[in-house]
């Protein structure tokens, strides 16, 4: 898969999950579901799937926090315009 490919199927897995709710809405339960879906196969694989999921925040498609009582990481919700 392309750097491309790899961050569009990670912000896929995360706005599914995310609509599962707050238990789901979490860094650790993207992660492992990236890994069952995506099946890294070495060290570079893995940082690549990192990479991709911090560049979502960094452009802004994803923020930290789900609501006030949750509102740091591991939580993250998808920032309104």
């Amino acid at each position: 898969m392309s750097r491309v490919e790899i961050e569009d199927k990670v912000f896929e897995i995360a706005r599914r999950l995310h609509e599962q709710g707050p238990g789901f809405a979490q860094e650790g339960v993207v992660m492992q579901t990236v890994r069952e879906e995506i099946h890294p196969r070495s060290l570079e694989d893995e940082q690549m799937i990192l990479s991709c999921w911090h560049h979502l925040f960094q452009e802004g498609k994803l923020a930290w926090g789900y609501n006030l009582d949750n509102p740091t990481a591991p939580w993250f919700h998808f920032p309104k315009a």
